[in-house]
């Protein structure tokens, strides 16, 4: 992680071919009873930090009246990266389930990292429905205010190397 924070291996991780068609660098799964947190904490840094990313969001990119598993499956086949906000909030929502299976599937059927997993608030992951738990024992997560959270976040999420310099597509 150091490494990459530091660009100093950026030619080892790019993921530039395999992505060159995703529209979002990455879609922002959430409850919307976590909106609060979403759009002032996680919005503004993932899109005016130190490496903006191009986001998809359900009230920004969603067209209306559309099926919401056609907009679900469509925000994550566009995206590079699904970002998961898992509360005790998402866990009571059936279109955050949906999203996250989803996400899950297909990054199943690619064989690749797709999904990342930012635990806020108290969640209990030995209380989580077996798909979760079974995710969350098998793939890294990071949990909302740990140490060197932004960084780690950063990390997890698409890069490219241009120019020796960390950007995003």
């Amino acid at each position: 992680m150091l490494l990459f924070t530091k660009n100093l291996c950026m030619w080892w991780v790019t993921e530039e071919d395999l992505d060159k068609d995703k529209i979002y660098d990455v879609f922002v799964s959430y409850s919307h009873k976590d909106e609060d947190f979403v759009t002032q904490k996680l919005i503004p840094w993932l899109e005016g930090g130190p490496h903006p990313y191009k986001l998809c969001l359900h009230y920004r990119n969603w067209i209306p009246g559309e099926f919401i598993a056609t907009q679900v499956t469509n925000s994550v086949l566009e995206s590079r990266r699904t970002l998961v906000v898992l509360s005790p909030n998402f866990l009571e929502s059936v279109w955050g389930k949906l999203e996250f299976r989803t996400a899950h599937m297909q990054a199943m059927s690619e064989r690749r990292v797709r999904v990342v997993v930012v635990l806020y608030g108290d969640v209990d992951i030995n209380s989580l429905d077996r798909e979760l738990q079974a995710y969350l024992k098998t793939n890294s997560y990071l949990k909302w205010g740990e140490a060197y959270f932004w960084n780690k976040l950063m990390y997890a999420l698409p890069h490219s190397k241009r120019n020796g310099k960390h950007e995003i597509d």
